[in-house]
């Protein structure tokens, strides 16, 4: 067993030993048990996060989210050190683990190739990071429209084939991971933009 391992599962046992005295039990009798019921759940709650997402432990998670009826992850990850002229934008997209579409594929000045828009006034929330691969140009988005019934609020990739418009649009399970704005001021704005937030 590791270091690490070793030192989580200690406190895995601390934990479990409180717990029974809060429980009015014998701290010694199934401590053994419940302190590695807790340390799975610990480590299966750490694989599922994880899983959903293709950022490197050096990196930050822009953005990050499950397919709904998938198993494919969607990702738009930053260098640790991140701004207009320093460090990397990347999309990448694939199951987990594995990825299999990643834009772009050289890092060097990477911020040039992503547009920014946001957009926000009473109830209404959107924010778009684009860019154009060929004929396709993906758009990542996350929208909340509180204005309207039901109230749409979704987050995901847009993805339409230039000239026929044909779009096709890939759902979040869930909200995900959501940090957008941190590119405004390091990607060119989108030509729509009227927030005032990108340079």
């Amino acid at each position: 067993m590791s270091a690490s391992y070793r030192g989580l599962f200690r406190l895995c046992c601390r934990l479990s030993f409180c717990l029974a005295r809060l429980m009015g039990g014998r701290p010694e009798k199934g401590m053994l048990r419940h302190a590695f019921l807790l340390m799975f759940t610990v480590f299966s709650a750490v694989s599922v996060f994880a899983a959903e997402n293709h950022c490197a432990r050096d990196e930050q998670i822009i953005f990050s989210c499950g397919i709904k009826g998938s198993s494919k992850v969607l990702s738009v990850c930053g260098s640790g050190q991140l701004a207009k002229d320093k460090g990397y934008v990347q999309y990448r997209f694939g199951a987990p683990g594995k990825i299999e579409f990643e834009y772009p594929s050289s890092r060097e000045k990477s911020q040039i190739k992503f547009t920014y828009s946001h957009y926000f006034r009473a109830r209404v929330d959107r924010t778009e990071v684009g860019f154009k691969n060929g004929r396709y140009e993906y758009s990542v988005f996350s929208d909340y429209e509180g204005d309207v019934k039901p109230v749409v609020d979704e987050r995901g990739v847009s993805i339409s084939e230039s000239p026929t418009g044909k779009e096709r649009r890939l759902l979040c399970k869930g909200k995900g991971i959501n940090h957008l704005g941190r590119l405004a001021t390091v990607v060119p704005c989108a030509e729509e933009d009227s927030s005032g937030e990108c340079q």
